[in-house]
């Protein structure tokens, strides 16, 4: 029945005759009438009615009468499916050893009692041993004492709790040196689901660490390099203003008494200007200092622009007066919720609105809008009547103390305002931030919009289009 063949197919064919050619000489053997007496085996492999190849273990004892063997007596045992069964645990275990000597990272196995047991190629690489002079010898025979405790004590602990553990340490190599690294341990199960052992691989973190090391060395060195820069700019133009507030004051009062005298007037008029110019210049170095110093100290907090646009409006105010300038307001009933630094965020409207009125005709008019796009996006624009900037200049300007060619008529101006707006929206809003100017059109338009996907606070009887939370 296992051969698919009923019994009065086998009867009276001889066991050789059904056997796979391969297997005819071990049944000749099992069968020979002049071998020794007793129980004999063997395995035979026998093709079945469908063509499939089934294995069997024969086993017989001779029958005799007067010493003499007459016959055989015995039974077959099929075994195709524990045979299969252990030719695929033989693959999958010979797959299993290729894997672990074909890996890049060393695999270190040690028992119960801290014995290497498996070791595979990787790891007699990365420790110059081999793995005949380790295998059933302790880790703290031939590893240095303080890593071999390490390895232990983590092994204790692994085969009391269970599961894994990672850990970081300095491993003697091959060459002598100590190497940064990462190493994985896991306990190893045995048939019961005991623990047999501890399996480790380890991970040479060195390069990266040392890379680690040098970008920080490297990120603390430009750091002082910028402390320096700051603390020098700073120290200059502290230094720089007071001769110089001393010159522009002698000045206004030799203006003052020389009116008499127009020639004298005017060459104190002249000194006046320059000095004048010198100390925007100073000012704006100054303003280098702040903004380089704040570098890693932006402190975001979520604030309503309005409240942060107001203030720099009245500050200003004395040079509107100055230059007859009027400045409107339009930042809408609805607050501009947005998260920035806020002083960051003034000092970019203030270099903007600063920059609007020194080029804005005198009697001119200035507009500051805010507003909030359906996407969440907040925009404040200044609009001011000046000459405005050249298409092929928008991207020059924001280059420190370069200046628009439309504006060499006497406007004054150091070209160090759009760079420092750029630089402070950026690090006051992040990434998303931006500046931007306007092309030569009249009236000109300076755009900064700060940030995008925001949450606005809004009364509760007003219901505008939802926003999106980020």
């Amino acid at each position: 029945m296992v051969s698919g063949q009923g019994d009065g197919h086998a009867l009276g064919k001889r066991l050789i005759d059904i056997a796979d050619p391969s297997c005819r000489p071990a049944i000749r053997a099992l069968l020979d009438p002049a071998s020794s007496a007793g129980l004999r085996t063997c395995q035979a492999q026998i093709r079945s009615q469908g063509g499939k190849d089934m294995l069997f273990d024969i086993a017989v004892v001779p029958l005799t009468v007067d010493q003499r063997i007459t016959g055989f007596a015995g039974s077959a045992v099929d075994v195709t499916e524990r045979w299969t069964a252990q030719q695929q645990l033989q693959a999958q275990l010979a797959f299993q050893h290729l894997l672990l000597e074909t890996s890049p990272l060393p695999m270190e196995l040690a028992d119960t009692q801290g014995r290497v047991v498996l070791v595979n190629r990787a790891w007699e690489s990365y420790k110059g041993l081999r793995r005949e002079d380790v295998m059933g010898v302790a880790l703290d025979r031939f590893l240095p004492e303080r890593e071999a405790q390490v390895h232990l004590s983590h092994h204790r602990q692994l085969l009391h709790w269970g599961g894994s553990t990672h850990l970081e340490l300095k491993v003697l190599h091959g060459d002598g040196s100590y190497r940064d690294t990462r190493v994985v341990k896991t306990v190893v199960p045995d048939s019961s689901g005991a623990a047999s052992g501890v399996l480790s691989i380890l991970m040479d973190i060195s390069e990266f660490r040392e890379a680690e090391r040098a970008t920080q060395e490297a990120r603390d060195a430009m750091e002082e390099a910028f402390r320096a820069k700051s603390e020098f700019v700073a120290n200059m133009s502290h230094e720089l203003r007071t001769p110089l507030q001393s010159i522009i004051g002698f000045a206004e009062l030799g203006m003052l008494r020389g009116k008499e005298q127009p020639r004298l007037a005017g060459m104190f008029g002249d000194i006046h200007a320059a000095g004048q110019r010198m100390l925007a210049l100073v000012n704006d170095l100054l303003d280098v200092a702040k903004i380089e110093s704040t570098v890693g100290t932006i402190h975001l907090e979520k604030v309503d622009l309005r409240g942060l646009i107001r203030p720099i409006a009245r500050e200003l105010e004395p040079l509107l007066m100055q230059r007859q300038l009027d400045l409107q307001l339009h930042l809408g009933e609805l607050p501009l919720v947005a998260k920035a630094d806020p002083v960051r965020f003034q000092q970019v409207i203030r270099n903007i609105l600063a920059n609007a009125i020194r080029f804005s005709p005198d009697g001119g008019r200035i507009d500051i809008h805010g507003s909030a796009s359906v996407d969440g996006e907040i925009e404040i624009s200044v609009r001011d009547q000046g000459v405005g900037i050249p298409e092929g200049e928008l991207q020059s300007i924001f280059e420190a103390f370069i200046q628009s060619s439309k504006t060499k008529d006497g406007s004054g101006g150091t070209g160090w305002a759009w760079p420092s707006a750029r630089r402070s929206s950026r690090r006051s809003a992040g990434a998303s931030s931006r500046a931007t100017a306007a092309a030569a059109v009249r009236p000109s338009t300076s755009s900064c919009p700060l940030v995008r996907r925001w949450t606005p606070c809004r009364p509760p009887d007003v219901r505008p289009p939802a926003y999106s939370v980020p």
